[in-house]
């Protein structure tokens, strides 16, 4: 999940997923810096604007790396 956590309903609707899917990495791209609340989500990673491409690729990268760990846990 991609989340703009300065949005209030995009932060519930992260909050309510992670109850149901707890190993859902999350990835906030942001201008405010992180909180407590993102903090208990356990996110993926933090990318902070103004960005590089790059930056953000790389915060994908481990996003879905943490996706494909996660399914193979589960798998095995």
């Amino acid at each position: 999940m991609l989340l703009e956590p300065s949005s209030r309903l995009g932060l519930r609707q992260a909050q309510g997923l992670r109850r149901r899917l707890p190993q859902l990495p999350i990835l906030c791209v942001s201008i405010a810096p992180p909180s407590a609340e993102t903090d208990d989500l356990g996110v993926v990673d933090y990318v902070m604007k103004p960005f590089r491409r790059a930056q953000l690729e790389r915060a994908v990268e481990r996003a879905l790396t943490s996706a494909a760990a996660g399914f193979s846990a589960r798998q095995a």
